[in-house]
């Protein structure tokens, strides 16, 4: 009997040993709290802003060595606002491929957070781009700029109040490491470098000469016909001499559509003798002869073609012989030249109209 009992015991011994396991095991391991709204609010500004500037650089530098045309469409004022709505989807790819290769991009790494799994995986290319797909949409409104406002306060919203963001909601979740002041200083410091060098590119796209935008519109008088023509809002007007010859030149935009007009006595040079010398100035920027055309009732020579050099200037002249004078009108307009068709028509319409009297 004891023998018997003995053995039980010894068997229930080893079964409790069995069903006990080690110390080690048993140790809870230290777990991180969920990230608070702020603290994901910036990483995620700080990655964008750093995330744009870097693929505009690399885009616009490629694109630069390709096209010329390119370069000054892209640091136009329309090409700018373009290419930010293009770059946007883009900083998320970038966003996406850095956070499943390292498990964390520059902002969030600087501020301790982690993005994994609702089981502590780090998240794949493709988790990570649907993720930001998904943020994208219901976190930043697709960045309209109104709606975004609201979807992001609703979102901190949410994390504020322990719940996930609908995005990350029974898919991930974000981690919050400790801390400490000197991590914080350092990241302010980088993000306030960041706002700079944006802030210092923002104000090298400003319009140049001839920036400021007329609030009224402009009376112009013809010197010659006194003619009066109501210049729209958005140009400005200034005068500068040729060779003596006063030319009166039109402005929009920050000289990315540029109107200039003037006129001499004919005498009795033949129209044919003044274009050649006409041609013969423009030699230099472009190849193109032009042609000779009937214009508003009255013999004209005009030039469709782009800048020698400068392909993303387009120029247009034209000289008509009227009144007993040669009267010359050159264009320049900077792509997308669709954002200053219409006003450079009609200012054109209205300069030539104060030339025939109409």
């Amino acid at each position: 009997m004891n023998d018997t009992i003995t053995d039980h015991d010894k068997l229930d011994a080893q079964h409790g040993q069995a069903a006990i396991p080690p110390a080690s095991d048993r140790a809870p391991r230290p777990s991180l709290p969920a990230a608070g709204a702020w603290r994901r609010l910036f990483a995620r500004l700080f990655d964008m802003w750093w995330e744009i500037l870097s693929i505009a650089i690399v885009s616009i530098f490629v694109m630069a060595v390709l096209s010329g045309a390119f370069l000054a469409w892209a640091v136009s004022p329309g090409g700018a606002q373009v290419l930010a709505l293009v770059f946007i989807p883009l900083a998320f790819i970038l966003d996406a491929a850095l956070l499943s290769r390292f498990g964390a991009t520059p902002g969030k790494a600087m501020l301790g957070l982690r993005v994994q799994t609702l089981d502590g995986e780090r998240l794949s290319w493709g988790q990570a781009t649907r993720r930001n797909l998904a943020l994208w949409l219901a976190g930043l409104a697709l960045t309209i700029p109104l709606l975004s406002v609201l979807t992001m306060g609703r979102q901190g919203w949410r994390v504020a109040r322990g719940r996930a963001a609908s995005y990350d909601e029974g898919r991930y979740q974000v981690l919050a490491q400790p801390l400490g002041w000197t991590r914080r200083l350092a990241f302010a410091a980088l993000a306030l470098a960041l706002l700079l060098v944006l802030g210092v590119l923002g104000r090298g796209e400003q319009p140049q000469r001839g920036a400021r935008i007329a609030s009224a519109p402009i009376s112009w008088t013809n010197p010659e016909t006194g003619h009066v023509a109501t210049i729209a809002p958005g140009w400005t007007h200034d005068i500068y001499y040729d060779q003596e010859r006063p030319v009166h030149r039109f402005v929009r935009d920050g000289d990315h559509a540029v109107v200039m007009v003037s006129s001499t006595p004919a005498g009795t040079l033949p129209l044919k003798a003044y274009v050649d010398n006409v041609a013969d100035e423009m030699a230099e920027n472009t190849r193109q002869r032009g042609r000779f055309e009937d214009f508003q009732g009255s013999p004209s020579w005009t030039v469709d073609t782009t800048l020698a050099g400068q392909e993303a200037t387009r120029l247009n002249a034209r000289v008509l012989q009227h009144g007993g004078r040669y009267w010359r009108m050159t264009t320049l307009q900077q792509t997308p030249y669709l954002a200053s068709d219409a006003a450079v028509a009609a200012l054109r319409q209205q300069l030539w109209d104060t030339v025939s009297g109409r």
